[in-house]
């Protein structure tokens, strides 16, 4: 998540729904992710990391723990994280064309 985060950083979450542009705290597989929340639709919440190209599989909104509190990074690591699905998308519409 960096440059929002780095490995070490502590967190605090607010215990809210998440809004589109919001970095999420959920469990799977028995880890923690913090990944930031890039859409929402029909009860799924779909997240990815700042600095993977890949959107993660969705998540029920209720297995949401919450919600990272204000980071003053915010504006620009959602710009980047936007324009990587673009990217990402953009590649595998290619693929199938070409």
């Amino acid at each position: 998540m960096s440059p929002v985060l780095k490995n070490g950083d502590r967190i605090s979450i607010v215990a809210q729904p998440p809004r589109i542009g919001d970095i999420a705290v959920f469990q799977r597989g028995g880890m923690f992710y913090v990944h930031r929340v890039v859409w929402k639709w029909d009860g799924f919440v779909y997240t990815i990391g700042d600095n993977s190209p890949v959107p993660d599989h969705p998540v029920y909104e209720q297995d949401i723990l919450g919600v990272l509190e204000e980071s003053p990074h915010k504006i620009f690591a959602v710009c980047s994280g936007l324009f990587r699905i673009c990217v990402y998308h953009l590649k595998n519409f290619l693929k199938t064309i070409i």
